[in-house]
């Protein structure tokens, strides 16, 4: 195979790992955001089961002080009732010392409902705590790994822009420019091979001619998607 093909191979090498590159570099931002996205819901739900349990807590502090009010007014009303000496006013106590203790009961009741919705919402606090620092920890790893990597291809891409330069200058002005135009399309690669009669860019047949003169090592276009192509097996 001519020097000149094996220096074109040579550079089309390192432009597409340079394509590749520049590809993995582009698609880090959305990466790392996706991550913070997801740390974000992690974190929300945590905020939520915190939220739920402060209320829970509130609402019990309500309830034990308006039973703590209700037990001491009806400690009043018995008191009373030991001084009360006609019988409506004793009936009006009795009936308020009744509806008193219904209401005691009542927030009694509310009172350990809500202790049992609290021992389940600190359970469920307890697992949102464990995700948020399991997710925290994993999160922040592989942001580290993408800042990493983030570095690691920009190093490289200096490294292989350098030696991009350096293999143009071993490759024909006319060559180049058309290799280069094919290289910025993003279209498959800018050299191909002739496989079997065809194109192996597009996979579409070669006229006879086109083989002829790929097959005496010479670089050829595909007619169809402009491809620069050569045979590995010339008659050389």
């Amino acid at each position: 195979m001519k020097r000149s093909i094996l220096d074109l191979l040579a550079l089309q090498e390192v432009d597409l790992r340079l394509r590749e590159l520049e590809k993995r570099y582009k698609s880090l931002p959305a990466e790392r955001a996706e991550l913070v996205a997801e740390f974000e819901v992690v974190r929300t739900a945590l905020a939520k089961a915190e939220n739920i349990v402060k209320k829970l807590e509130l609402q019990i502090k309500s309830l034990e002080g308006e039973t703590a009010a209700k037990k001491a007014h009806l400690q009043e009303v018995r008191v009373q009732s030991g001084t009360v000496k006609k019988v409506s006013d004793y009936n009006n106590v009795m009936n308020e010392i009744a509806v008193t203790e219904k209401a005691i009961s009542d927030l009694e009741e509310q009172t350990l409902l809500a202790m049992d919705n609290l021992e389940k919402a600190n359970i469920h606090l307890e697992k949102a705590n464990r995700h948020y620092r399991a997710t925290g920890r994993t999160v922040k790893k592989e942001v580290l790994e993408l800042d990493a990597l983030k570095e690691t291809i920009l190093k490289e891409v200096t490294a292989k822009s350098i030696e991009s330069k350096q293999l143009e200058k071993k490759v024909a002005q006319s060559t180049l420019e058309n290799y280069k135009i094919l290289l910025a399309s993003g279209k498959g690669v800018p050299v191909g091979k002739v496989q079997g009669g065809s194109c192996s860019n597009c996979s579409l047949g070669l006229p006879p001619m086109t083989l002829n003169e790929a097959k005496k090592g010479n670089l050829v276009h595909c007619d169809n998607c402009s491809c620069l192509l050569y045979d590995p097996e010339p008659n050389e």
